[in-house]
């Protein structure tokens, strides 16, 4: 755990391939309560967060598209890409998207048992490829779907991010970069 003002953080890292050393750091505090809405009325709510037990890490490092997905059990995925932005200079886009199984997380009793994908509409920019992000201010954003849900059920993605410190490119001894603040 890692202490980013009064909030604590949960460190998630990844590996460039074939070596120790980190490609994408993220030291975040958040939760995402997903909601299951039937007929205007919410049946069940299921809330992950960065304390969860069991999270798994992937993602790749390739170069202009850097991702890191977190896993967590009942086939959900919270991931985080980072995007150099063309004719931007060093700029780079970070954007943000949580992946469920209705199924999985509520039970058979939603009936949809499809990936269901949301994003964050309001991606983070920053200026320089070579620094870190970092915002201790807590935000709340209703993600947007990428595709309606079929059937009796719609979906609800509300994510808090309390505290977040992450980078994406050019990370030195697996040490953040100066930051850029919110």
């Amino acid at each position: 755990m890692v202490l980013l003002g009064h909030i604590q953080a949960r460190r998630f890292t990844l590996q460039k391939p074939g070596t120790s050393a980190a490609c994408i750091m993220l030291d975040i505090d958040f939760t995402a309560d997903i909601q299951a809405i039937k007929a205007g009325k919410v049946f069940a709510t299921k809330t992950l967060t960065s304390d969860d037990k069991g999270i798994t890490t992937s993602g790749i490092c390739n170069g202009p598209t850097n991702e890191l997905l977190l896993k967590f059990e009942a086939r959900s995925f919270w991931y985080i890409a980072f995007r150099q932005i063309p004719h931007k200079g060093e700029s780079v886009g970070q954007y943000r998207g949580l992946q469920f199984v209705p199924t999985e997380i509520f039970g058979e009793t939603v009936g949809v048992s499809t990936q269901e994908i949301f994003y964050d509409p309001l991606p983070v920019y920053q200026m320089n490829i070579y620094d870190s992000y970092v915002c201790a201010t807590k935000y709340q954003t209703p993600y947007s779907s990428v595709q309606p849900t079929a059937g009796d059920f719609s979906f609800h993605v509300n994510v808090t991010i309390f505290s977040v410190q992450s980078q994406g490119f050019y990370i030195k001894n697996d040490q953040f970069g100066p930051a850029e603040h919110c």
